[in-house]
């Protein structure tokens, strides 16, 4: 087994770390995002009386 082509492997290889790293971040951020979002209308859905899925279901389609 030859290892001449290991070399022009690792561009791709810190590529594709860099992309997995970019997306495990955006992940995150949308996490936290929705997270924020969830508890601030928390008060209202119970208040309401409506479940997670009616509430937000509602929201998102607007009916």
């Amino acid at each position: 087994m030859s290892f001449t082509l290991l070399p022009d492997l690792a561009p791709f290889v810190l590529g594709f770390a860099a992309l997995a790293g970019l997306g495990l971040v955006l992940a995150l951020v949308g996490l936290v995002a929705t997270t924020s979002v969830v508890a601030e209308t928390r008060r209202a859905r119970l208040r309401r009386h409506e479940g997670v899925l009616h509430y937000y279901g509602h929201l998102a389609l607007g009916r």
